[in-house]
């Protein structure tokens, strides 16, 4: 019965199998999700090798595809993690094609029937392939229970608490530097001024990070904590250095901050992103995900400090201190040059 009715149609159609296949490849559940062009190509050479190849056939059309070498290690990763899906893309296409033929040869249109009893037409085709089945043991008749689980679970799983644990964490941490920020220059106002180019800069980071295809993952999740620990240090230098003498207009404590300030801001901006470049050289990607984003939004930081500020600050100057006034600035030559 299962020849006769596995005679009824042709083995799955290729292009089914790879269309199935690459959307695995994109999904959450991959170990590293593909772009859709890539995962297209990828599916589409995996599905042209025979049936039960071995893991070495796999390894070798990956490299050739992606254009590394076969013991890459994202290769690797996608040798093993993709061997079941690809079996079982194969195993449901066929079941389908199966199902679709008994139908037909029933008299009945498959188009026409509910997606639900499709389904159950498809699983009962592909359950008459099984050799073994699990029976309840008589002597133990306690109910059977299923529990989903492996590696595409504990990612999913990873991937949402990755997501959770950001959210909550870049908004803890940016309140608790605004809250210093504000400590510090003894304004409220003044504490949200100093925060706001390191609010935009990862704005940015994030923004290019989903145009470009970056997924967060435990990696990228540090990278928030990253650019406020060391962004927001450029707004500090720049506001600290602000100050506008009697009688010049407020801007004139840019002119002056960015005299003062600036360089050094670039300095450090630059020595920073370099330090994290390095990471980009090595061969793992999410190390390399972290470093080249880092780098790029030092960067992003210290061109959104310069841009931010001047836009928002309202006040003559910002250092703060205890009884001092802008009018004596040009009696204290030595603490300040021009």
């Amino acid at each position: 019965a299962v020849a006769a009715l596995a005679a009824l149609a042709p083995l799955a159609d290729p292009a089914a199998v790879a269309a199935r296949l690459g959307a695995w490849l994109m999904s959450e559940e991959s170990p590293a999700p593909l772009p859709a062009a890539t995962a297209e190509r990828v599916a589409a050479a995996l599905v042209a090798l025979p049936a039960g190849a071995s893991e070495r056939e796999l390894q070798l059309a990956l490299a050739q595809v992606l254009g590394v070498d076969p013991e890459d290690r994202l290769v690797e990763d996608l040798t093993w993690a993709t061997e079941t899906p690809l079996a079982e893309a194969r195993d449901a296409e066929a079941a389908a094609a199966r199902a679709s033929a008994l139908l037909r040869a029933l008299g009945q249109d498959p188009g026409a029937l509910p997606p639900s009893a499709l389904r159950k037409v498809q699983a009962a085709t592909l359950d008459l392939g099984l050799t073994e089945v699990a029976v309840p043991d008589p002597a133990a008749p306690e109910r059977l229970q299923l529990r989903v689980s492996g590696t595409p679970v504990l990612h999913r799983g990873l991937s949402a608490s990755v997501l959770a644990n950001q959210a909550s964490s870049l908004g803890f941490a940016l309140l608790t530097v605004t809250l210093a920020l504000s400590l510090r220059f003894r304004s409220v106002s003044a504490g949200a001024v100093a925060a706001a180019p390191t609010g935009l800069s990862l704005l940015i980071i994030y923004g290019a990070m989903g145009l470009l295809g970056v997924r967060l993952d435990i990696g990228t999740s540090m990278l928030a904590s990253l650019v406020i620990g060391a962004g927001v240090d450029y707004a500090v230098h720049l506001m600290s250095a602000w100050e506008a003498r009697e009688p010049e207009p407020p801007e004139a404590g840019g002119v002056r901050a960015g005299a003062r300030a600036g360089v050094a801001v670039w300095i450090n901006a630059l020595a920073v992103a370099i330090g994290f470049f390095v990471l980009t050289l090595g061969e793992a990607r999410p190390l390399r995900n972290v470093g080249g984003l880092t780098a790029a939004a030092m960067v992003v930081a210290a061109s959104c400090t310069f841009a931010v500020l001047p836009v928002l600050a309202r006040r003559r100057r910002y250092r703060g201190e205890a009884g001092d006034d802008p009018a004596d600035a040009a009696a204290r030559p030595h603490l300040w040059s021009p």
